[in-house]
């Protein structure tokens, strides 16, 4: 070897490890070439930066993901998943589901009095064959009135299924069954509640009237109006 210092030679310890160069044929032990810094393995190709994975596509910028992916929520009060949102104004108004449910109770309370008048026709013409009373009058009133009772109940409970369904008939046929009964009431009060021993009459026509009334206000609403106006354009 060669002194750099000096440019002499001086000789080589013979006890030194031989050193060789590397060979640049020589091949991994396991017959595979060694795979340079950043390369994939299995013959994956890198992905380019910002690319999703599986084939989804980027959200755009400042648009968040939905958690349902079905795209970015929309306006209005949200709707179930894969349907649209629900349109404020297509709300079914609290005040007109009210008067449905009113119109249920009444119509309710109205058959069970229809019963009663029918037992009460039915006890009255017994008494009067009996006992040979001319008492038969009474007795049609109070099949008629009966009769009246199941109408008006009828006509309440078909409008507050209709109009509660966003169709203005029913509403009419609600209104139609609120006229009756405020109709039957005052009879009541005038003919029956003036009797002896009839004057508890009185309370449950006010009950009933007052019913009535009520549901018939809630029924003709602005919101109402605007809500079944809706249903015909």
């Amino acid at each position: 070897m060669t002194d750099w210092r000096s440019g002499e030679d001086y000789p080589q310890d013979p006890n030194a490890p031989q050193q060789y160069a590397p060979n640049p044929y020589a091949q991994d032990p396991y017959g595979q070439q060694p795979q340079s810094y950043g390369q994939q393995p299995y013959g994956q190709q890198p992905q380019p930066y910002g690319q999703q994975p599986y084939g989804q596509q980027p959200q755009p910028y400042g648009q968040q993901p939905s958690p349902y992916g079905y795209g970015a929520p929309g306006y209005g009060y949200p709707g179930a998943p894969g349907y649209p949102p629900i349109d404020p104004a297509d709300r079914r108004p609290g005040t007109l589901l009210t008067a449905a449910i009113l119109g249920y109770v009444t119509a309710g309370f109205l058959i069970i009095a229809s019963f009663y008048c029918f037992i009460g026709a039915s006890a009255l013409e017994s008494f009067n064959d009996d006992f040979g009373d001319n008492g038969h009058g009474y007795t049609a009133q109070l099949v008629l009135a009966g009769v009246v009772n199941l109408v008006a109940a009828g006509l309440l409970i078909a409008g507050s299924v209709t109009m509660s369904a966003r169709k203005p008939t029913g509403r009419v046929m609600f209104a139609v069954g609120c006229a009756l009964v405020i109709v039957a009431c005052i009879y009541w009060i005038a003919v029956w509640a003036t009797k002896d021993g009839l004057g508890g009459i009185s309370v449950f026509a006010v009950l009933f009237g007052g019913l009535v009334i009520v549901g018939a206000a809630l029924a003709y609403t602005g919101a109402d109006n605007r809500w079944l106006a809706g249903a015909q354009r």
